[in-house]
């Protein structure tokens, strides 16, 4: 596997909570990935939220579901990580809880580009997963007999 880079945009995080974050990612440079805050108008692959903002969470509800205003926009099945104080309920699967720890934050980032974002692309090459395989059936001979490699011959 090559290295990748994942570029991670922001809804309702901090300036300091951004630094911090820009600095965490630093540190993931010589891994497999590694990770990018995200310039306004490229290409994003993962988005973080706090969720303890609740006009954060309508931005992203907002951007989620596809509509326009609110300024950035994002493709609705984008993978997201909330960002909270306290654990979330259990219906969220990405998070990452305050303060950050770079070891907890990149574990996640990590977790999280495998799991949504590579998964797909480490599948067997030549195989397609739509097609099932059947065996096909045998066509009995005309010699009856079976013979065992093993067995003493009579």
């Amino acid at each position: 596997m090559g290295k990748k880079t994942f570029q991670v945009a922001m809804i309702g995080i901090s300036e300091s909570e951004r630094n911090i974050l820009r600095n965490i990612f630093k540190l993931s440079q010589y891994r497999n990935y590694t990770y990018a805050v995200a310039v306004p108008g490229e290409l994003t692959d993962i988005l973080m939220v706090d969720a303890d903002d609740p006009q954060s969470m309508a931005e992203w509800r907002q951007a989620k579901g596809g509509s326009a205003g609110g300024g950035a926009s994002f493709r609705s099945n984008i993978p997201t990580i909330m960002v909270t104080k306290e654990e979330p309920p259990d219906s969220i699967l990405h998070y990452i809880r305050r303060p950050f720890v770079a070891s907890r934050v990149i574990n996640v980032l990590d977790h999280l580009a495998h799991k949504e974002l590579q998964g797909d692309h480490e599948r067997i090459i030549g195989v397609d997963p739509a097609q099932k395989l059947a065996a096909e059936p045998v066509k009995p001979t005309g010699d009856s007999s079976v013979k065992v490699a093993d067995a003493p011959s009579e």
